[in-house]
């Protein structure tokens, strides 16, 4: 249940999942959903947004019910695959192509590619721990932090495994591959 709902999502339309409504501080609000593959979700604890990464763009729903697609700046649509957030209100957004894209509320901050360090523009999750963006690339695990990105799969010489997912627990990194789940302290 995102932060703010004070009840799970009630969809008025059963199994067509076209409206969510949210019983938060005792009002009742919809947000109308599309009827399209999406990638990802992630709710905003600051602008109370959505933003929904489907196949074919990124879009936010914000808190009156409107949505706006989001492009990158040339016009290019954005094909998100995974959200993290900080205590400031950036979104970090992770894509099929166009690397880590950072925004806040609709506004494009950077875009960090390899050619800022990133091992691959293809991510397939970003995970926020203590001021640290981590980014799960098709090739490595890299990270940002106050705008550098560093290669830590390099380091730690991992890149040889296929990682598909990432967590922390305690200081402690886990990774799932094909061959299990590897610890990192």
């Amino acid at each position: 249940i995102p932060f703010g709902m004070n009840t799970k999502p009630n969809l008025t339309h059963g199994m067509k999942r076209s409206r969510l409504i949210d019983f938060a501080a005792g009002t009742s609000k919809i947000y109308p959903f599309r009827f399209n593959r999406s990638n990802a979700v992630h709710f905003c604890h600051f602008n109370k947004c959505y933003y929904i990464a489907y196949s074919d763009g990124l879009r936010i729903f914000y808190p009156d019910g409107d949505e706006k697609e989001i492009s990158m700046p040339d016009g290019k649509k954005i094909i998100a695959t995974s959200f993290a957030s900080d205590e400031l209100g950036n979104i970090y957004i992770g894509t099929v192509n166009q690397g880590v894209i950072i925004m806040n509320s609709d506004l494009l901050i950077k875009n960090i590619t390899v050619q800022n360090g990133l091992s691959n523009n293809y991510c397939r999750r970003l995970f926020y721990q203590d001021g640290v963006i981590w980014v799960l690339t098709k090739n490595s695990l890299d990270f940002i932090q106050d705008n550098e990105v560093e290669n830590i799969g390099a380091k730690l010489a991992i890149n040889y495994l296929e990682i598909k997912d990432i967590a922390f627990k305690e200081g402690n990194l886990y990774m799932a591959t094909k061959t299990g789940i590897i610890e990192i302290d």
